[in-house]
Protein backbone atom coordinates (compact mmCIF):
# COMPACT_ATOMS: atom_id res chain seq x y z
CA UNK A 1 0.00 0.00 0.00
CA UNK A 2 0.97 3.18 -1.21
CA UNK A 3 0.32 6.32 1.02
CA UNK A 4 0.87 9.82 -0.49
CA UNK A 5 1.30 12.83 0.75
CA UNK A 6 -2.00 14.94 1.73
CA UNK A 7 -2.54 17.52 -1.25
CA UNK A 8 -5.83 19.25 0.31
CA UNK A 9 -5.87 22.79 0.74
CA UNK A 10 -9.38 23.43 1.83
CA UNK A 11 -12.84 21.60 2.07
CA UNK A 12 -15.17 20.20 4.67
CA UNK A 13 -15.38 16.84 5.42
CA UNK A 14 -17.48 14.31 6.88
CA UNK A 15 -16.28 10.79 7.96
CA UNK A 16 -19.06 8.28 8.62
CA UNK A 17 -17.10 6.09 11.16
CA UNK A 18 -17.72 2.49 11.84
CA UNK A 19 -19.61 1.96 14.82
CA UNK A 20 -18.47 1.32 18.16
CA UNK A 21 -16.29 -2.26 18.08
CA UNK A 22 -16.26 -2.66 22.11
CA UNK A 23 -20.22 -2.05 22.51
CA UNK A 24 -20.74 -4.46 19.35
CA UNK A 25 -19.17 -7.55 20.93
CA UNK A 26 -20.43 -7.26 24.28
CA UNK A 27 -24.25 -6.62 22.74
CA UNK A 28 -23.46 -9.65 20.46
CA UNK A 29 -22.46 -11.64 23.50
CA UNK A 30 -25.34 -10.37 25.85
CA UNK A 31 -27.83 -10.94 23.15
CA UNK A 32 -26.28 -14.38 22.74
CA UNK A 33 -26.90 -15.15 26.52
CA UNK A 34 -30.53 -14.13 26.64
CA UNK A 35 -33.60 -16.14 25.60
CA UNK A 36 -35.76 -14.14 23.14
CA UNK A 37 -34.72 -11.95 20.27
CA UNK A 38 -32.58 -8.79 20.82
CA UNK A 39 -31.69 -6.34 18.19
CA UNK A 40 -28.41 -4.66 17.07
CA UNK A 41 -29.00 -1.32 15.57
CA UNK A 42 -25.57 0.01 13.55
CA UNK A 43 -23.23 -2.87 14.69
CA UNK A 44 -19.83 -2.63 14.28
CA UNK A 45 -18.52 -4.10 10.57
CA UNK A 46 -14.78 -4.31 11.98
CA UNK A 47 -13.45 -8.26 11.79
CA UNK A 48 -13.21 -8.78 14.87
CA UNK A 49 -16.90 -8.61 15.65
CA UNK A 50 -17.31 -10.92 12.89
CA UNK A 51 -15.12 -12.89 14.64
CA UNK A 52 -17.24 -12.88 18.03
CA UNK A 53 -20.76 -13.34 15.67
CA UNK A 54 -18.85 -16.78 13.82
CA UNK A 55 -17.81 -18.13 17.31
CA UNK A 56 -21.53 -17.40 18.89
CA UNK A 57 -23.25 -19.27 15.64
CA UNK A 58 -20.74 -22.40 16.59
CA UNK A 59 -22.58 -22.31 19.82
CA UNK A 60 -25.90 -22.51 18.42
CA UNK A 61 -26.80 -19.14 18.30
CA UNK A 62 -28.99 -17.80 14.81
CA UNK A 63 -27.74 -13.89 13.93
CA UNK A 64 -30.11 -12.90 10.86
CA UNK A 65 -30.27 -9.99 8.96
CA UNK A 66 -33.80 -8.25 9.48
CA UNK A 67 -34.90 -9.35 5.73
CA UNK A 68 -34.33 -13.07 7.23
CA UNK A 69 -31.97 -13.76 4.62
CA UNK A 70 -29.01 -15.22 6.77
CA UNK A 71 -26.07 -13.12 7.49
CA UNK A 72 -22.68 -14.37 6.10
CA UNK A 73 -20.85 -12.18 8.77
CA UNK A 74 -21.90 -8.94 9.60
CA UNK A 75 -23.38 -6.19 8.13
CA UNK A 76 -21.79 -3.27 6.72
CA UNK A 77 -21.70 -0.19 7.49
CA UNK A 78 -24.86 1.62 4.69
CA UNK A 79 -26.82 5.11 4.87
CA UNK A 80 -29.40 3.81 6.90
CA UNK A 81 -28.24 1.82 9.61
CA UNK A 82 -28.27 -2.12 9.64
CA UNK A 83 -30.22 -4.29 11.82
CA UNK A 84 -28.98 -7.79 13.09
CA UNK A 85 -31.40 -10.32 14.28
CA UNK A 86 -30.17 -12.58 17.07
CA UNK A 87 -31.82 -15.77 18.36
CA UNK A 88 -31.12 -17.12 20.82
CA UNK A 89 -32.68 -20.09 23.12
CA UNK A 90 -30.36 -18.81 26.45
CA UNK A 91 -26.88 -19.73 27.33
CA UNK A 92 -28.00 -22.97 28.97
CA UNK A 93 -28.71 -24.16 25.71
CA UNK A 94 -25.77 -23.46 23.82
CA UNK A 95 -23.92 -26.30 22.27
CA UNK A 96 -20.88 -27.92 22.40
CA UNK A 97 -18.92 -26.71 18.62
CA UNK A 98 -17.68 -29.68 16.62
CA UNK A 99 -14.44 -27.78 15.86
CA UNK A 100 -12.61 -25.36 18.23
CA UNK A 101 -13.97 -21.88 18.12
CA UNK A 102 -11.80 -19.77 15.91
CA UNK A 103 -11.24 -15.97 17.74
CA UNK A 104 -9.20 -14.99 14.89
CA UNK A 105 -7.12 -11.70 16.14
CA UNK A 106 -9.63 -10.71 18.78
CA UNK A 107 -8.62 -10.89 22.14
CA UNK A 108 -11.91 -9.41 23.38
CA UNK A 109 -13.72 -12.84 21.75
CA UNK A 110 -11.23 -14.93 23.52
CA UNK A 111 -11.17 -12.88 27.20
CA UNK A 112 -14.78 -12.78 27.21
CA UNK A 113 -15.94 -16.19 26.11
CA UNK A 114 -13.11 -18.20 28.11
CA UNK A 115 -15.26 -16.21 31.10
CA UNK A 116 -18.48 -17.60 29.96
CA UNK A 117 -18.01 -20.72 28.75
CA UNK A 118 -15.75 -21.90 31.98
CA UNK A 119 -18.88 -21.00 33.71
CA UNK A 120 -21.34 -23.17 32.00
CA UNK A 121 -21.81 -26.87 33.26
CA UNK A 122 -21.79 -29.30 30.64
CA UNK A 123 -20.25 -27.54 27.81
CA UNK A 124 -17.04 -28.17 26.45
CA UNK A 125 -14.92 -26.44 23.44
CA UNK A 126 -11.51 -25.41 22.32
CA UNK A 127 -10.55 -21.48 21.90
CA UNK A 128 -7.16 -20.85 19.32
CA UNK A 129 -6.21 -17.97 17.36
CA UNK A 130 -4.09 -16.41 14.07
CA UNK A 131 -0.30 -16.67 15.53
CA UNK A 132 -0.81 -12.65 17.14
CA UNK A 133 -3.72 -13.66 19.33
CA UNK A 134 -1.94 -16.76 20.05
CA UNK A 135 1.09 -14.76 21.28
CA UNK A 136 -1.32 -12.59 23.59
CA UNK A 137 -1.64 -13.21 27.49
CA UNK A 138 -4.21 -15.12 29.02
CA UNK A 139 -2.62 -16.35 32.03
CA UNK A 140 -4.42 -13.08 33.34
CA UNK A 141 -7.64 -14.16 32.79
CA UNK A 142 -6.95 -18.21 33.34
CA UNK A 143 -5.74 -17.81 36.61
CA UNK A 144 -8.80 -16.16 38.40
CA UNK A 145 -11.24 -18.43 36.83
CA UNK A 146 -9.28 -21.68 38.15
CA UNK A 147 -9.36 -20.14 41.12
CA UNK A 148 -13.08 -20.07 41.06
CA UNK A 149 -12.77 -24.11 40.33
CA UNK A 150 -12.44 -23.84 35.94
CA UNK A 151 -11.25 -26.35 34.08
CA UNK A 152 -9.05 -24.74 31.58
CA UNK A 153 -5.94 -26.58 29.88
CA UNK A 154 -3.44 -26.46 27.25
CA UNK A 155 -0.05 -26.69 26.12
CA UNK A 156 1.27 -23.29 27.33
CA UNK A 157 -0.35 -24.14 30.70
CA UNK A 158 -3.20 -21.62 30.14
CA UNK A 159 -0.82 -18.93 29.45
CA UNK A 160 -1.54 -18.99 25.34
CA UNK A 161 -4.09 -20.42 22.97
CA UNK A 162 -5.28 -22.71 22.31
CA UNK A 163 -7.12 -23.58 25.33
CA UNK A 164 -9.47 -25.97 25.73
CA UNK A 165 -12.40 -25.26 28.42
CA UNK A 166 -14.87 -27.73 30.03
CA UNK A 167 -17.38 -25.29 32.00
CA UNK A 168 -18.02 -26.12 35.60
CA UNK A 169 -20.24 -24.56 38.45
CA UNK A 170 -17.57 -22.27 39.55
CA UNK A 171 -17.55 -20.56 42.97
CA UNK A 172 -17.73 -16.67 44.13
CA UNK A 173 -14.52 -15.40 44.11
CA UNK A 174 -12.25 -12.49 45.33
CA UNK A 175 -9.83 -10.99 42.54
CA UNK A 176 -7.07 -8.50 43.41
CA UNK A 177 -5.80 -7.40 39.35
CA UNK A 178 -2.41 -5.72 38.98
CA UNK A 179 -3.18 -4.47 35.34
CA UNK A 180 -5.90 -2.58 34.17
CA UNK A 181 -7.53 -4.53 31.88
CA UNK A 182 -11.45 -4.06 31.14
CA UNK A 183 -11.42 -7.40 29.18
CA UNK A 184 -10.11 -9.59 32.36
CA UNK A 185 -12.74 -7.74 34.37
CA UNK A 186 -15.31 -8.20 31.72
CA UNK A 187 -14.32 -11.89 31.46
CA UNK A 188 -14.82 -12.21 35.44
CA UNK A 189 -18.11 -10.23 35.02
CA UNK A 190 -19.23 -12.89 32.09
CA UNK A 191 -18.56 -15.66 34.38
CA UNK A 192 -20.34 -14.65 37.84
CA UNK A 193 -23.31 -14.84 35.93
CA UNK A 194 -23.70 -18.69 36.38
CA UNK A 195 -22.08 -18.37 40.19
CA UNK A 196 -23.74 -18.18 43.20
CA UNK A 197 -22.47 -15.34 45.30
CA UNK A 198 -20.78 -12.20 44.79
CA UNK A 199 -17.69 -11.83 42.93
CA UNK A 200 -15.54 -9.49 43.58
CA UNK A 201 -12.66 -7.37 41.54
CA UNK A 202 -10.51 -4.95 42.80
CA UNK A 203 -8.09 -3.46 39.83
CA UNK A 204 -6.55 -0.27 38.59
CA UNK A 205 -8.71 2.62 38.18
CA UNK A 206 -9.32 4.00 34.62
CA UNK A 207 -10.72 1.09 32.73
CA UNK A 208 -13.56 1.36 30.19
CA UNK A 209 -16.93 0.96 31.89
CA UNK A 210 -19.16 -0.77 28.99
CA UNK A 211 -19.76 -4.06 30.37
CA UNK A 212 -20.47 -3.08 34.16
CA UNK A 213 -23.36 -0.41 32.78
CA UNK A 214 -24.75 -2.52 30.14
CA UNK A 215 -25.06 -4.94 32.79
CA UNK A 216 -26.74 -2.75 34.90
CA UNK A 217 -29.07 -1.34 32.44
CA UNK A 218 -30.34 -4.95 32.35
CA UNK A 219 -30.59 -4.86 35.99
CA UNK A 220 -27.81 -6.63 36.79
CA UNK A 221 -27.02 -6.05 40.81
CA UNK A 222 -23.75 -4.66 39.97
CA UNK A 223 -21.84 -2.01 41.85
CA UNK A 224 -18.52 -0.39 41.94
CA UNK A 225 -17.04 2.65 43.11
CA UNK A 226 -13.26 3.91 42.91
CA UNK A 227 -10.90 4.27 46.06
CA UNK A 228 -7.42 5.43 46.09
CA UNK A 229 -6.72 4.72 42.59
CA UNK A 230 -8.62 2.06 42.03
CA UNK A 231 -11.61 0.22 41.13
CA UNK A 232 -13.73 -2.11 43.13
CA UNK A 233 -16.73 -3.63 41.96
CA UNK A 234 -19.30 -6.14 43.05
CA UNK A 235 -21.48 -8.34 41.02
CA UNK A 236 -24.20 -11.07 42.64
CA UNK A 237 -24.75 -13.35 40.73
CA UNK A 238 -26.67 -15.61 38.99
CA UNK A 239 -28.18 -13.78 36.92
CA UNK A 240 -29.88 -13.95 33.82
CA UNK A 241 -29.80 -11.48 30.86
CA UNK A 242 -33.08 -10.12 28.58
CA UNK A 243 -33.46 -9.44 25.04
CA UNK A 244 -33.15 -5.85 24.16
CA UNK A 245 -32.74 -3.10 21.78
CA UNK A 246 -28.95 -2.20 21.64
CA UNK A 247 -28.19 1.02 19.59
CA UNK A 248 -24.82 1.23 18.69
CA UNK A 249 -22.48 4.63 18.57
CA UNK A 250 -19.86 5.63 16.12
CA UNK A 251 -16.10 4.31 17.62
CA UNK A 252 -14.00 6.54 19.57
CA UNK A 253 -11.09 5.35 18.96
CA UNK A 254 -11.76 5.47 15.44
CA UNK A 255 -12.15 9.19 15.75
CA UNK A 256 -9.11 9.57 16.81
CA UNK A 257 -7.58 8.68 13.60
CA UNK A 258 -9.52 11.44 11.96
CA UNK A 259 -9.25 14.19 14.87
CA UNK A 260 -5.76 13.85 14.46
CA UNK A 261 -5.51 14.03 10.57
CA UNK A 262 -7.19 17.03 11.16
CA UNK A 263 -5.28 18.65 13.22
CA UNK A 264 -2.20 18.28 10.77
CA UNK A 265 -4.29 19.57 8.19
CA UNK A 266 -4.03 23.09 6.56
CA UNK A 267 -6.19 25.72 8.59
CA UNK A 268 -8.97 25.71 5.65
CA UNK A 269 -9.83 21.71 6.10
CA UNK A 270 -12.76 20.87 8.19
CA UNK A 271 -13.42 17.75 9.41
CA UNK A 272 -16.74 15.98 11.17
CA UNK A 273 -17.15 13.71 12.71
CA UNK A 274 -21.58 12.95 13.64
CA UNK A 275 -22.59 10.07 16.00
CA UNK A 276 -19.65 9.53 17.88
CA UNK A 277 -20.09 7.59 21.57
CA UNK A 278 -20.00 10.12 23.89
CA UNK A 279 -18.65 8.43 26.34
CA UNK A 280 -16.04 10.57 28.38
CA UNK A 281 -14.17 7.71 29.58
CA UNK A 282 -13.60 6.59 26.04
CA UNK A 283 -13.08 10.36 24.93
CA UNK A 284 -9.97 10.80 27.18
CA UNK A 285 -7.84 11.14 24.36
CA UNK A 286 -9.16 14.35 24.05
CA UNK A 287 -7.75 15.55 27.10
CA UNK A 288 -4.48 15.02 25.74
CA UNK A 289 -4.82 16.76 22.72
CA UNK A 290 -5.99 19.74 24.55
CA UNK A 291 -2.86 19.73 26.58
CA UNK A 292 -0.56 19.59 23.02
CA UNK A 293 -2.93 22.51 22.08
CA UNK A 294 -4.84 20.87 19.44
CA UNK A 295 -8.72 22.07 19.30
CA UNK A 296 -11.57 19.98 19.21
CA UNK A 297 -15.29 21.26 19.46
CA UNK A 298 -17.55 18.60 21.07
CA UNK A 299 -21.70 19.04 20.29
CA UNK A 300 -24.05 16.98 22.30
CA UNK A 301 -26.46 15.52 19.35
CA UNK A 302 -29.07 13.48 21.81
CA UNK A 303 -28.50 11.26 24.51
CA UNK A 304 -25.09 9.18 24.40
CA UNK A 305 -24.18 10.56 21.04
CA UNK A 306 -22.22 13.93 19.84
CA UNK A 307 -20.65 15.05 17.20
CA UNK A 308 -16.46 15.99 16.80
CA UNK A 309 -15.58 18.82 14.62
CA UNK A 310 -11.89 19.68 13.96
CA UNK A 311 -10.14 22.52 12.09
CA UNK A 312 -6.82 22.62 10.72
CA UNK A 313 -3.53 23.54 11.59
CA UNK A 314 -3.15 23.19 14.98
CA UNK A 315 -0.19 24.65 16.90
CA UNK A 316 0.87 21.77 18.94
CA UNK A 317 3.15 21.43 21.59
CA UNK A 318 4.75 18.63 23.59
CA UNK A 319 2.78 16.97 26.19
CA UNK A 320 3.22 14.23 29.43
CA UNK A 321 1.22 11.43 30.32
CA UNK A 322 1.50 9.92 33.56
CA UNK A 323 1.17 6.10 33.77
CA UNK A 324 -2.12 6.30 35.97
CA UNK A 325 -3.66 8.24 32.69
CA UNK A 326 -2.73 5.43 30.43
CA UNK A 327 -5.75 2.77 30.89
CA UNK A 328 -8.26 5.09 29.70
CA UNK A 329 -5.66 6.07 26.48
CA UNK A 330 -4.15 2.82 25.41
CA UNK A 331 -5.97 2.01 22.52
CA UNK A 332 -4.98 5.89 21.55
CA UNK A 333 -1.26 5.97 21.95
CA UNK A 334 -0.62 5.02 18.28
CA UNK A 335 -2.44 7.76 16.83
CA UNK A 336 -1.18 10.32 19.97
CA UNK A 337 2.02 9.10 19.26
CA UNK A 338 2.08 10.48 15.08
CA UNK A 339 0.51 13.90 16.56
CA UNK A 340 3.46 13.98 19.24
CA UNK A 341 5.92 13.62 16.04
CA UNK A 342 4.66 16.65 14.97
CA UNK A 343 4.89 18.48 18.50
CA UNK A 344 7.12 21.01 19.12
CA UNK A 345 9.34 19.51 22.21
CA UNK A 346 9.59 16.06 24.06
CA UNK A 347 6.35 14.36 24.40
CA UNK A 348 6.78 11.43 27.30
CA UNK A 349 4.22 8.70 27.78
CA UNK A 350 4.80 6.71 30.91
CA UNK A 351 3.49 3.64 32.29
CA UNK A 352 2.80 2.43 28.50
CA UNK A 353 4.37 -1.20 29.40
CA UNK A 354 0.83 -2.46 28.01
CA UNK A 355 1.08 -1.77 24.87
CA UNK A 356 3.84 -4.91 24.59
CA UNK A 357 0.50 -6.99 24.97
CA UNK A 358 -1.17 -5.83 22.03
CA UNK A 359 -1.76 -7.20 18.70
CA UNK A 360 2.15 -6.91 18.02
CA UNK A 361 4.61 -5.18 20.41
CA UNK A 362 3.14 -1.59 20.04
CA UNK A 363 6.16 -0.22 22.49
CA UNK A 364 8.46 -1.20 20.14
CA UNK A 365 6.81 -0.67 16.82
CA UNK A 366 6.03 3.07 17.48
CA UNK A 367 9.62 3.58 18.33
CA UNK A 368 10.66 1.64 15.08
CA UNK A 369 8.18 4.55 13.29
CA UNK A 370 9.56 7.50 14.99
CA UNK A 371 12.79 6.63 13.61
CA UNK A 372 11.52 5.63 9.88
CA UNK A 373 10.11 9.26 10.17
CA UNK A 374 13.13 10.74 11.36
CA UNK A 375 12.41 11.79 14.51
CA UNK A 376 13.95 11.29 17.93
CA UNK A 377 12.62 8.49 20.24
CA UNK A 378 14.17 6.84 23.59
CA UNK A 379 12.18 3.92 25.50
CA UNK A 380 13.51 3.26 29.04
CA UNK A 381 11.31 0.35 30.58
CA UNK A 382 7.70 1.43 30.18
CA UNK A 383 8.52 5.26 29.22
CA UNK A 384 8.15 6.60 25.79
CA UNK A 385 9.88 9.87 24.60
CA UNK A 386 9.22 11.37 21.39
CA UNK A 387 10.98 14.19 20.08
CA UNK A 388 8.84 16.28 17.44
CA UNK A 389 8.80 19.15 15.12
CA UNK A 390 6.21 21.28 12.94
CA UNK A 391 8.17 20.14 9.93
CA UNK A 392 7.23 17.29 7.89
CA UNK A 393 8.17 13.58 8.29
CA UNK A 394 10.59 11.80 5.95
CA UNK A 395 9.26 9.24 3.97
CA UNK A 396 9.49 5.09 5.09
CA UNK A 397 8.70 1.50 4.34
CA UNK A 398 6.73 0.94 7.65
CA UNK A 399 5.28 -3.22 8.25
CA UNK A 400 2.62 -2.85 11.35
CA UNK A 401 2.81 -6.64 10.97
CA UNK A 402 -1.26 -7.54 11.15
CA UNK A 403 -1.49 -4.38 13.98
CA UNK A 404 -4.29 -2.63 12.71
CA UNK A 405 -3.94 0.35 14.80
CA UNK A 406 -0.18 0.99 14.20
CA UNK A 407 -1.12 0.67 10.18
CA UNK A 408 -3.52 3.45 10.57
CA UNK A 409 -1.29 5.18 12.96
CA UNK A 410 1.38 4.66 9.79
CA UNK A 411 -1.06 6.18 6.94
CA UNK A 412 -1.57 9.27 8.96
CA UNK A 413 1.87 9.82 9.55
CA UNK A 414 2.61 9.05 5.85
CA UNK A 415 -0.08 12.03 4.74
CA UNK A 416 1.95 14.93 5.95
CA UNK A 417 5.61 13.14 4.71
CA UNK A 418 8.08 14.77 1.66
CA UNK A 419 7.21 12.10 -0.22
CA UNK A 420 5.33 8.76 -0.48
CA UNK A 421 5.17 5.99 1.79
CA UNK A 422 5.22 2.28 1.78
CA UNK A 423 3.04 0.21 4.40
CA UNK A 424 3.49 -3.46 4.02
CA UNK A 425 0.74 -5.55 5.06
CA UNK A 426 -2.03 -2.71 5.28
CA UNK A 427 -4.93 -4.55 4.71
CA UNK A 428 -5.09 -5.64 8.74
CA UNK A 429 -6.74 -2.37 8.74
CA UNK A 430 -10.52 -4.08 8.34
CA UNK A 431 -10.06 -5.69 12.23
CA UNK A 432 -11.48 -2.53 13.32
CA UNK A 433 -12.39 0.03 10.31
CA UNK A 434 -12.75 -1.48 7.02
CA UNK A 435 -12.99 2.09 5.04
CA UNK A 436 -10.49 3.46 6.51
CA UNK A 437 -8.45 4.12 3.52
CA UNK A 438 -11.00 4.93 1.29
CA UNK A 439 -12.02 7.84 3.79
CA UNK A 440 -8.21 8.89 4.38
CA UNK A 441 -8.58 9.43 0.64
CA UNK A 442 -11.38 11.44 0.62
CA UNK A 443 -9.96 13.57 2.67
CA UNK A 444 -6.17 13.82 2.12
CA UNK A 445 -6.88 13.58 -1.64
CA UNK A 446 -10.12 15.84 -2.07
CA UNK A 447 -10.43 19.51 -1.30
Amino acid sequence: MIVKPSTTRAGTFTVALPADKSLTHRSLIFAACAKGNSTIINPSPARDCKTTAAALRQLGVVLELESGKQDPGMPQVACAPARLEIVSHGQEHWRSPSVPLDCGNSGTTARLLLGLLAAQPGLSCTCRGDASLNDRPMGRVVRWLRQAGASIDGESGGERLPLTIRGRQLRPISCKLETASAQVKSALLLAAMNISGDVQIDLPDGTRLHTEEMLRQQGVDCTWHTHAGRQQLNVRGPYTLRPQVWHIAADPSAAAFFIVLGLLSPREVCIVLPGVLADDNRLSFLRVIRAMGGKVQRRERGVGVCELVVQGRAQLLATEVSAAEMPALIDEVPILTVLALFSAGRTVWHGAGELRTKESDRLTALANLCRAAGRGVEVQGDTLAVYGNDAPVAPYVFDAQGDHRLSMAAAICASFATQPCVLENAACVDISFPNFFSHLYAVTQGG
